[in-house]
């Protein structure tokens, strides 16, 4: 199977949360991911893990509400920016970033 077909079984048995890696899946694509979000209409908190296809460090997402639409980003390096995750949560009201920018926290 793949991720989003496993996303897909998940919405069947009413996953409330959901925990999904995406370390070497070079076909991940947000959009995808946001119209699997549809069908998961009871999430109330999900974790996406995804490795930097280029280089160290990985981006971890946080989606902790689909009500508030509240949206955590733990970023490191990786090929995602900032701009390619927001676009996929066009409601989103709020979110919070951390991370280390040339060795200053970032909070």
């Amino acid at each position: 199977l793949n991720v989003y077909e496993k996303l897909e079984r998940n919405a069947k048995f009413g996953q409330q949360i959901l925990s999904l890696s995406l370390i070497g899946d070079k076909h991940f694509n947000f959009n995808q991911l946001t119209k699997v979000l549809k069908l998961l209409p009871n999430l109330t908190r999900l974790v996406v893990e995804i490795n930097a296809l280029r280089g160290p460090g990985a981006a971890v997402v946080h989606l902790r509400s689909l009500e508030d639409l509240t949206l955590k980003i733990d970023f490191h390096t990786t090929r995602y920016t900032l701009e390619d995750i927001l676009l996929c949560f066009p409601n989103l009201q709020n979110f919070e970033l951390s991370g280390v920018c040339n060795n200053i926290d970032m909070v």
